[in-house]
């Protein structure tokens, strides 16, 4: 008696000290109320709820911890082999029934008043978060507890990647490395360590500590008017469709007054990314048309292409248009918000993500859209005049009110990827997507907006529970039960349970299987079967094909024989192994190798010559180069011989040689040697020591005194000796005139290259200092990667285009991806 009185005591005052969930810095905890002794008693962690699967706010999940199977499947990701995906392990998960802690609750857990949910707990490591928990629910745990492998690791929000179909509905919280360190030597393992799983000890379930743990949600600050708000974007698919399904809702907690709402855009600082980097007072503009304002305010380019379809410009210009149809709602109705979501849905469905075109993505559609709910055109007026006084959206226009204090908010509210909903300034995690019908028990927004409300004060929407008829729900959004989106899956015995259920899967027999029989790997109903060549393998892989697996392409078992790219079964060692392989490496190519070794197709009229020279010989293979000469001889180029042809006017077969006097002369011209020659037969040298015939018939030189003597009345003169040598100077006077304008010319054009070389060179320097500073987004090292970050950005925001480019993406701590 006494020792219950005690425990009863301990229990009392823990739960006096016990910290509250509102308390909690992630607005979720994990505690262990059951827990009388060892290193959990009293403990309570901060945990961090994932932004997909099922978050019950205000409410709890008990559950038995257990392990994965053994320490190999620790992580429980894809086995590697299975596609394109490079997040994987060796082992792969565990195959499903066989894990001993859930044979173990099954077996021994069997009183009417036992814990029969089970909490999967999880190292985090080399795969999708999303992956891990999707086989945990296959597994059939309630919810998972994902334990962080850095040691000094922050808590953060678990993401799935981009177009990742969700349909997850267990929720899942991550526990940082320290609280699971004191997890782990609670409930039995011995050093644990996601990095080092080999020293890893997971204890036996019959001496395991077994421990119920308690998953707590809530919402701070309840009261009797609860603010929401939605961050979203003009080309963001997710949240378009949150605003199509809760657009009703919406506008009736509006009009219940219940409720303050406010929109909020998803607009990059392009500070941030030095897209308003600036040049002697000149903006450069390195981010192009996915900013606005002189790259003050971007976003990323729909398309991720720079050169079609949509810009950033156009994404952040309708989301300013946006905000401003809020400010008119909320100028001229107060928190009357009915005009804003009507514009929202007319825009998506008229102008954006769900009109399927981007011709429409503009200005004119969005004030078309304004005019159709205010017909005196008085919205698109009040519209057009916010934009002008908020300081304009143009490509070259300066700093925005409005814009700029979307970017301050988004920073200090750590906001980053779209859609994202905060209730009370908490963020909701899980999907928001709130497909129709929209109740608490199937949209999780209002299920969070709702226990925002202190207790009695609840608006009427939050306890509407419409039962969804064939009329609102389609097939594939019926549960076996028949209940629009419902819990209930069919179990390995043909029933329609819940996960929870007691019953779930209780026809299964002999180690958790519905058979008694062994399969080839020693399992009690197992999945693996022995195939045709003697392989014991998973009949369930995608990996392969278990029946044919081991079949060689003769139908036989011949690990060895295969079929080659020519479609032969050979052995790689047979002679005919890919022998249609041409030397170009296509298959039936039909190219060969001539002599010289060049790829040629045999019917080519030159496959025997290409690759010779003129002798013969293979050009790579000739020691000698030889070559046609001008006389069409094959010769080397050290051949003495070679251009013999050739004449002294430099023309070929032309026959022409110098004669004695140095003329180059046909050498079959009679009149041969004496070209060259002065009248006294001796070759000629300069004008001045020629000799010439004067008019006397003597043979002179025109300076001689005894020029023309023999002319009558003619008193001897020099006349014709002067008239000579005055031609001889003007000769020498044009010669030296032409050297001088050619020196002139030489020297000018030096003077022009130089002047050209030097602009050249301070042109190149000029372009150098520009490049150094345009750069584009991804390229940028103060960003760390502008479209690596914001591509992931896309992955959870659905944006408008399918092109996958590069381009800003999503900046967070944290991706989807666990690594």
């Amino acid at each position: 008696m006494r020792t219950l009185l005690t425990s009863t005591l301990i229990l009392l005052i823990n739960h006096i000290n016990a910290k509250t969930v509102e308390e909690s810095s992630t607005g979720a905890l994990l505690t262990f109320p059951a827990v009388l002794d060892g290193p959990l008693y009293g403990m309570e962690f901060d945990v961090a709820p994932a932004q997909f699967g099922y978050q019950k706010y205000g409410g709890t999940l008990e559950g038995l911890l257990i392990l994965p199977a053994n320490e190999t499947y620790h992580k429980e990701c894809p086995k590697c082999g299975g596609g394109v995906n490079s997040m994987c392990t060796d082992q792969g998960p565990e195959p499903l029934d066989t894990n001993p802690y859930i044979h173990w609750i099954r077996d021994w857990f069997i009183s009417k008043d036992d814990m029969k949910d089970y909490i999967l707990v999880i190292d985090r490591l080399d795969c999708y978060f999303v992956e891990k928990i999707e086989h945990a629910q296959e597994m059939g745990a309630s919810g998972v507890i994902m334990c962080d492998w850095r040691p000094n690791g922050n808590l953060f929000t678990m993401w799935m990647p981009q177009d990742w179909n969700d349909d997850i509905d267990i929720p899942a919280v991550l526990l940082s490395n320290s609280d699971c360190q004191t997890l782990m030597e609670h409930i039995g393992v011995n050093n644990w360590d996601p990095n080092e799983h080999l020293e890893m000890e997971y204890p036996d379930p019959d001496v395991m500590n077994w421990t119920i743990a308690t998953i707590e949600w809530g919402l701070p600050h309840p009261d009797d008017l609860v603010e929401y708000e939605l961050w979203t974007s003009s080309n963001d698919y997710l949240g378009s469709k949150f605003k199509h399904n809760f657009n009703d809702t919406a506008i009736a907690l509006d009009k219940a007054k219940d409720t303050r709402f406010t929109p909020h855009m998803y607009i990059l600082n392009g500070s941030h990314w030095n897209c308003d980097e600036m040049f002697n007072g000149t903006h450069l503009l390195p981010c192009k048309q996915q900013c606005t304002n002189n790259g003050r305010y971007c976003a990323v380019d729909p398309e991720y292409d720079l050169s079609i379809g949509l810009d950033g410009m156009d994404v952040v210009q309708e989301n300013l248009r946006s905000l401003c149809v809020w400010k008119y709602d909320e100028t001229n109705f107060g928190f009357d918000d009915v005009m804003w979501w009507d514009y929202a849905v007319l825009w998506d469905e008229n102008c954006g993500v769900y009109s399927n075109t981007s011709t429409n993505f503009n200005e004119a559609c969005s004030y078309a859209q304004m005019d159709k709910l205010k017909t005196d055109g008085s919205l698109s007026t009040s519209v057009k005049q916010c934009i002008a006084d908020s300081g304009g959206y143009g490509y070259e226009d300066g700093n925005n009110t409005i814009l700029h204090a979307e970017c301050k908010l988004k920073y200090t509210n750590s906001i980053y990827a779209v859609p994202l909903v905060r209730v009370n300034e908490f963020l909701i995690h899980g999907n928001i997507d709130c497909d129709p019908p929209v109740t608490t028990a199937t949209c999780e927004v209002l299920a969070a907006i709702c226990a925002g409300f202190i207790n009695g004060t609840q608006p009427d929407v939050c306890k509407v529970t419409p039962a969804p008829t064939i009329v609102t729900c389609t097939d594939d959004q019926l549960d076996c039960n028949g209940t629009c989106y419902g819990p209930h899956h069919t179990d390995a015995c043909g029933k329609c349970l819940t996960y929870s259920d007691p019953n779930w899967n209780e026809c299964i027999g002999c180690n958790g299987q519905i058979n008694e029989t062994f399969d080839c790997e020693g399992t009690c109903g197992g999945h693996y079967g022995v195939n045709v060549c003697g392989y014991c393998l998973d009949k369930r892989s995608t990996v392969y094909d278990w029946q044919t697996y081991g079949v060689d392409c003769n139908d036989g078992c011949d690990i060895n024989l295969k079929e080659d790219e020519c479609g032969q079964c050979l052995y790689e060692s047979d002679l005919g192994w890919n022998s249609c392989i041409d030397c170009e490496g296509v298959a039936g190519g039909g190219k060969q190798e001539n002599e010289c070794g060049f790829c040629k197709n045999p019917s080519d009229a030159d496959f025997e010559t290409y690759g010779k020279n003129c002798n013969g010989d293979c050009t790579a293979q000739s020691e000698e180069v030889y070559s046609l000469d001008r006389c069409g001889i094959c010769k080397t180029s050290e051949d003495s011989t070679r251009d013999a042809c050739v004449g002294c006017d430099n023309v070929a077969d032309s026959n022409k040689i110098l004669n004695p006097c140095g003329v180059c002369v046909n050498k079959d011209d009679e009149n041969f040697a004496d070209y060259g020659k002065d009248c006294r037969g001796e070759c000629t040298t300069t004008i001045a020591n020629t000799y010439y015939v004067d008019d006397c018939g003597n043979c002179l030189l025109p300076s001689s005194d005894e020029w023309n003597s023999c002319l009558p009345n003619v008193e001897p003169t020099n006349t014709e000796t002067t008239t000579l040598k005055k031609k001889e100077s003007e000769l020498t006077t044009v010669i030296v005139i032409v050297c001088i304008v050619a020196f002139l010319i030489i020297l000018a054009a030096c003077i022009i290259i130089g002047a050209l070389w030097k602009k050249q060179t301070q042109i190149n320097e000029r372009f150098d200092s520009l490049a150094a500073t345009y750069v584009t987004m991804e390229d940028n090292p103060a960003s760390g990667g502008f479209p690596q970050q914001m591509g992931n950005l896309q992955a959870t925001t659905g944006t408008y285009g399918k092109k996958q480019k590069k381009g800003m993406t999503e900046i967070g701590d944290e991706s989807g991806e666990d690594e």
